[in-house]
C-alpha cells in the first residue's frame, strides 16, 4: 500500500478512536470534532489513493460534506455521530481496490 495512504488511513482510524473514548468520557463536544476529523482524513486517504482521475475521489468529498453539513445542523446524540462516523468510514473504505483494501472500522 502506498506509504502516504496507509498514512492517512491511520489518521483517520485514530481519529475514529478518540471520537469514541469521548463518547465514553460523556464529552459530546469532542464526539463532534473527532468524528468531523475522522470523516475528513478518510475523505484525505480515499484522494490520495484515486487521485483526481476517478469518480470515487467525488463520492468521497460528497460523503465528507454530506456528514459534517448533518453534524453540523442537525441534533445526534453522541452515540448516533459515532454509529454515522463508522457508517461513512466503512463506506469510504470499500472504495478502497482489492489490491489496496482499507480496514473497516
Amino acid at each position: 500500500m502506498n506509504p502516504k495512504v496507509a498514512e492517512w488511513w491511520n489518521l483517520t482510524l485514530t481519529h475514529f478512536k478518540n471520537a469514541e473514548r469521548c463518547y465514553n468520557e460523556g464529552d459530546d463536544e469532542c464526539v463532534k470534532k473527532e468524528a468531523i476529523c475522522a470523516v475528513s482524513a478518510g475523505m484525505l486517504t480515499i484522494s490520495e489513493l484515486f487521485g483526481k482521475a476517478k469518480g470515487e475521489d467525488d463520492i468521497a468529498f460528497t460523503a465528507w460534506y454530506d456528514f459534517g453539513e448533518d453534524i453540523k445542523n442537525k441534533y445526534y446524540s453522541s452515540k448516533q455521530i459515532i454509529e454515522k462516523t463508522r457508517k461513512t468510514l466503512n463506506s469510504l473504505a470499500n472504495l478502497s481496490p482489492p489490491t489496496d483494501k482499507l480496514p473497516e472500522v
